[in-house]
């Protein structure tokens, strides 16, 4: 699972065993696991939910939801750009990026590079 805060992400895992699950329904610990998203992983998770938008998204989004600088995946944008996997496009005044066909056919590849490294 995933919690959004204004200041924060977290990432939850649930119990997975019925019993273990009914078990902490009783005791009141309904996650097994929680852990923040730290900022060297936010480009990527921002990423995993924004690149799945098939019109793609305003680029201002990514410093308004996980308050890093633009400058920080600006490489990264171009580089996939030059791949023919997304789009640098102007609309309505706004830089928006979106996949391409061939982006969304290798998604994987496209999130992979904004993984922390």
């Amino acid at each position: 699972g995933k919690i959004s805060f204004p200041d924060r992400i977290i990432r939850t895992v649930k119990h997975k065993h019925p019993k273990a699950y009914l078990d902490a329904l009783q005791t009141g610990q309904f996650l097994q696991q929680e852990e923040t998203v730290s900022a060297k992983e936010l480009p990527f998770e921002f990423m995993l939910n924004a690149l799945r938008l098939q019109g793609g998204f305003d680029v201002t989004l990514f410093t308004e939801r996980t308050g890093l600088p633009q400058a920080l995946i600006q490489a990264k944008m171009n580089a996939l750009q030059a791949k023919g996997l997304v789009l640098l496009m102007t609309e309505n005044g706004k830089m928006v990026l979106c996949p391409t066909e061939l982006g969304h056919r290798f998604q994987n590849d496209v999130l992979s590079s904004f993984l922390a490294s």
